[in-house]
């Protein structure tokens, strides 16, 4: 750089095309031949839709480290006090979604939830930024470079994440399909914390699902005793729709852009709404054979590739084919829901007493028939 920031920046605006202007200017900044003071000095003569421009340009995700390192995305703003248009609240949203980014960049602890969760706490608490005037038109102005900032900056970390196909399966029209995802990472009550900060803005990656604790998911730890216990979200009621598909994908990139993550203890459940078989003999008799005789198989596929069962697969998802073999289907009737109800007591024992917490962890649970309103039928193996 051997021009002084006035004369690069007199050289950049000679460019007539702002489009154009902004890309030489963001490249030349990154490759070290203009300085921040000319990017700051660019910045200051566009006009607000060019201003978001340069910023989303200059922190791309290619060059974003080493620009922020030189030009943290703060310092573009000299005096953020002095909001006087709506026009702008998506420049200082924009440059707190980069700040944000920023922030959880830099940060070095392994902790990658904790340091999301410190980011929006502080972030709410307006350490970012402050806004002076009318009372009215504050609280209207936060509350929307906050919905930029905080949501951009989370969309930016599920964009990390691969996406999955969301088109329908062609499962029956008539079947409803819920999941339980179970995972490690931040604890159900951090969790319910930061959506609560979440919808204060209007944003809702979890959508309607639930959000429970589950003491048989365990974290990784050298000694036991402090391992922290994991948290299991479950879906509402889905059917086979790209709408549903979605809401779960989202689900599923939120809960790993905060830090969630798997391990040999976690499980994936798939419940199916018992009504897709109703009331008929030959459609229980085909589903429990079948599992039957694939459930070693799908033993086998519910693991990683060369991977043993899970030692909770074995405690919690225990084999069903032995309880499946003792039904005698020449005494099995099945004309209402409580012959569907005798058929799940037959498969889990039969017995007097039924402890629901041990009955249930079979690979194919039947369970909800006998205990629960929502009558679904259960697969415990992944």
């Amino acid at each position: 750089m051997t021009k002084n920031p006035e004369e690069q920046f007199e050289e950049i605006l000679a460019i007539s095309d702002p489009e154009k202007r902004i890309k030489i200017a963001c490249t030349k900044f990154t490759n070290l031949e203009i300085s921040a003071k000319t990017i700051r000095m660019l910045f200051d003569s566009l006009n607000d839709c060019n201003k978001v421009h340069l910023l989303n340009e200059i922190y791309s995700k290619e060059n974003r480290e080493k620009n922020m390192n030189r030009l943290p995305p703060r310092i573009l703003i000299q005096n953020p006090t002095t909001i006087t248009e709506i026009t702008d609240v998506s420049i200082l949203g924009t440059i707190l979604k980069y700040e944000l980014i920023r922030q959880y960049i830099q940060s070095k602890t392994e902790q990658r939830f904790y340091r999301f969760r410190n980011i929006i706490s502080n972030y709410q608490k307006n350490d970012l930024i402050k806004i002076s005037g009318n009372q009215t038109k504050k609280q209207f102005y936060k509350k929307q470079i906050d919905l930029i900032a905080i949501k951009g900056f989370i969309d930016e970390l599920m964009t990390r994440r691969e996406k999955q196909d969301i088109s329908p399966l062609g499962l029956p029209t008539i079947m409803t399909v819920g999941i339980e995802l179970e995972f490690v990472g931040p604890n159900d009550k951090e969790l319910k914390n930061v959506m609560k900060i979440l919808e204060q803005y209007g944003i809702t990656y979890l959508d309607d699902f639930k959000i429970k604790h589950d003491g048989s998911v365990k974290e990784r730890c050298k000694n036991p005793k402090n391992a922290k216990e994991g948290v299991e979200v479950v879906s509402s009621i889905l059917d086979d729709t790209e709408e549903s598909w979605k809401k779960l994908n989202t689900a599923c990139l939120f809960i790993q852009a905060i830090g969630g993550k798997v391990n040999n203890s976690c499980g994936g459940h798939i419940h199916i709404g018992a009504n897709v078989l109703g009331v008929d003999k030959e459609a229980w008799k085909t589903l429990l054979s079948v599992w039957r005789e694939a459930e070693p198989l799908i033993y086998m596929i519910s693991n990683k590739r060369g991977e043993r069962v899970r030692r909770n697969a074995r405690k919690f998802a225990r084999m069903s084919s032995n309880d499946i073999n003792r039904i005698d289907w020449t005494c099995v009737t099945i004309k209402n829901e409580e012959d569907i109800i005798e058929l799940a007591k037959e498969l889990h024992g039969n017995t007097e007493y039924f402890d629901y917490y041990d009955d249930r962890y079979k690979s194919l649970n039947l369970t909800n028939l006998i205990y629960d309103k929502k009558k679904t039928i259960e697969f415990r193996l992944s």
